[in-house]
């Protein structure tokens, strides 16, 4: 989330202007991270997340930064602070109710979804982004990421697939639009054609992000290069992937 520095008591303004997107480039060709994989990195954080349940005597906030009503300047001021507590629990209520409001931008989805990302449920993730995808019709990131979400679940496999297609005859040089491409062809059993999605790409793999890395060997294990492809699996730190992307390489750990 964008930093602010405060030079006085007013709150923090949302940020109206779009989220700087990440890049991952190979060989100045393929480029491209997606939303839910910018926030990904949340899963490695170490602290642990706040609870519903966490004690009213250590981890309430003092009820003057509970107090923004529906301001959306206020509440993102509060959604701040408490991030910064570390009062998980309740950034999360204040980024659903800042949600609700008229002014509510991109920013504040992605600082939902790297909240959800902390919680760990693939289906709130998918809710969220599909949501994204309504609010942000031009936006590709959530298209692609709501794609290789339902992939990763097993679901709506048939349309996830033909929007990976699609993404990536349009785009060819990102790497994400391409891992979700792979994605679909293991889903429905066409090993050899998820290993044509990386034929003649220059990829420097141990920069690229776990999941996307947990994708390709599972590509190289089902196309018959299983030497490899516990190789790469085993380079990859498995504490930054979903269950479900460690489920695609546990057979090669």
């Amino acid at each position: 989330m964008p930093g602010f520095t405060p030079d006085s008591n007013a709150p923090t303004p949302i940020p109206t202007h779009a989220w700087r997107d990440h890049k991952f480039k190979a060989s100045r060709q393929i480029q491209g991270f997606g939303y839910v994989e910018s926030s990904a990195a949340s899963r490695s954080n170490t602290a642990e997340p706040d609870t519903e349940s966490a004690s009213t005597t250590t981890k309430t906030p003092p009820a003057s930064h509970l107090a923004a009503g529906q301001d959306p300047a206020k509440l993102w001021f509060q959604f701040q602070y408490l991030e910064k507590l570390g009062l998980t629990a309740y950034a999360k209520r204040t980024l659903l109710a800042l949600k609700k409001t008229e002014s509510s931008s991109k920013p504040v989805y992605l600082a939902l979804l790297r909240i959800l990302e902390l919680e760990g449920k693939l289906s709130s993730l998918i809710e969220l982004v599909r949501e994204m995808t309504q609010k942000f019709p031009s936006d590709l990131e959530p298209q692609n990421d709501l794609a290789y979400l339902q992939l990763l679940a097993n679901q709506d496999l048939i349309h996830s697939s033909a929007i990976a297609e699609k993404l990536v005859s349009a785009n060819p040089d990102w790497l994400s639009f391409r891992t979700t491409l792979a994605l679909a062809y293991l889903r429905h059993s066409e090993p050899e054609k998820a290993a044509q999605v990386y034929a003649g790409l220059k990829i420097d793999w141990p920069k690229a992000p776990p999941a996307w890395r947990a994708v390709h060997a599972a590509v190289l294990a089902a196309s018959g290069n299983r030497s490899e492809a516990q190789v790469r699996a085993k380079e990859i730190p498995i504490s930054r992937l979903r269950r479900e992307e460690l489920m695609l390489i546990e057979n090669l750990l």
